[in-house]
Formats: structure tokens, sequence, C-alpha cells
């Protein structure tokens, strides 16, 4: 009978032992997710778009190709200041044209619109890493010349 009380005695301790490790092992997970998810927030935040003039869809894109080689040209002089200014004008010309660049490119849309945000994500932070800033601005400039390539053939 005491062998039995000690086994049932141990059982019991074990099964204490693992249900703890397993709650508290929960936990720790459960806020390691909530962190990785607060940091996703903060690094979606973006630049605010600058109020920008923009006669037409065409002269949009045009505007835009020509804002990411400043911008590249900003990144690469080792301006802070200049980056954010170039890149909120090209949030800017961006919120101007994309109802057309929409309607009229909608094969090529999705992929700007999540390059664009990339792009401007870079900036949530307090200084962008001008290697990736520049390899962004790279990736928009090839997508705005898809759609300028799309007008043309239009």
């Amino acid at each position: 009978m005491t062998r039995l009380f000690k086994a049932s005695a141990i059982a019991l301790a074990v099964a204490l032992l693992l249900s703890g490790c397993g709650s508290s092992g929960g936990g720790s997970e459960t806020a390691s997710i909530q962190g990785q998810g607060k940091k996703e927030e903060a690094k979606t935040s973006t630049i605010a778009p600058a109020k920008v003039e923009v006669a037409d869809y065409p002269s949009g894109v045009s505007q835009l190709r020509d804002l990411t080689k400043q911008f590249k040209q900003a990144v690469e002089s080792g301006s802070e200041e200049e980056p954010k200014r170039i890149a909120a004008e090209i949030a800017g010309v961006w919120e101007a044209v994309k109802q057309e660049a929409q309607s009229k490119n909608a094969e090529l849309y999705p992929q700007l619109e999540q390059d664009l945000a990339s792009f401007l994500g870079l900036f949530s932070g307090e200084k962008p890493d001008n290697e990736a800033a520049i390899q962004q601005a790279y990736q928009l400039y090839q997508r705005f010349r898809d759609l300028s390539k799309a007008l043309e053939g239009n």
C-alpha cells in the first residue's frame, strides 16, 4: 500500500510540474507573439504624404519616376532630411494617381501598392538603413517604369 501511495504521489507531483511548465511556457510564448505584433505594427506606420500638384495621370507617373531618382541621389549624398521630404512627395503623388493606376493597370497595382508600403515603412524608425532604402527605391523605380511603359502601350 505504501508503494502504491508513493507511486501515486510521484505521479501527481510530475503531473503538477508538467502542467505548470506548460502554462508558463504558453504565457511567455503568447507574450512573445504579442511583442512581435507590436513591432510589426510599429513598422507599418509610414511617412505622411505631402500635398503635391499633379496635372494628370501620365505626368504623375513621370513625377514618381523622377522623385524616385532624386530620392536615391539624396540618400547617396548622406542627407538625412532630404530623403524624408522626397519620400513624402512620392507618397503624395501616389495618393493623387493611385485610383487611376488601379483602374488602368490592375495587374501592376497590387505589387506597386505593396512595394510603396514597404518603401514608406522604412521611415517608421529613427533612421532608415541606406542600403535598404536604395534597394526599395530601385524596386519602386522599376514599377513606375512599368507603369510608364503601360501608358505608352495604350
